[in-house]
């Protein structure tokens, strides 16, 4: 079957809902909350959040010299930047998840050395 005709027949079935096949469309309204609850996957942000301080202390237990860390470590030099907002780093996302948790880079660092208390402050 040439390419075009599935191109039309996905246009039919998202214009009347079904095709002659009887294969139906349906859009659920559904609120983001009804969603979350009845799946198995937390609010997004938190999952992302979890995902980011997870991935984080993989990289604070690794050699200082592995890019990484290097990366994670590195700032900015005083340079002109473009006009607009300027753009959120990894760094600057991983710091307000910190933040959120009351815990500050230092702090972050040391406990991140140990896997086990790591995982007890993410969880």
């Amino acid at each position: 079957m040439p390419a075009i005709s599935y191109v039309q027949r996905w246009r039919n079935l998202i214009a009347r809902g079904s095709d002659k096949n009887g294969i139906t469309l349906s859009v659920s309204k559904m609120s983001k909350q009804a969603t979350y609850s009845t799946s198995s996957v937390s609010v997004l942000p938190e999952a992302f959040m979890l995902w980011r301080l997870r991935l984080a202390g993989r990289v604070l237990r690794q050699a200082k010299v592995r890019p990484a860390n290097v990366a994670m470590n590195w700032t900015l030099d005083d340079r002109k930047r473009s006009r607009g907002r300027p753009e959120q780093t990894w760094r600057q996302t991983f710091g307000e998840d910190l933040q959120g948790m009351g815990v500050t880079w230092r702090e972050a660092k040391r406990v991140a050395s140990d896997r086990q208390r790591w995982r007890n402050l993410v969880a």
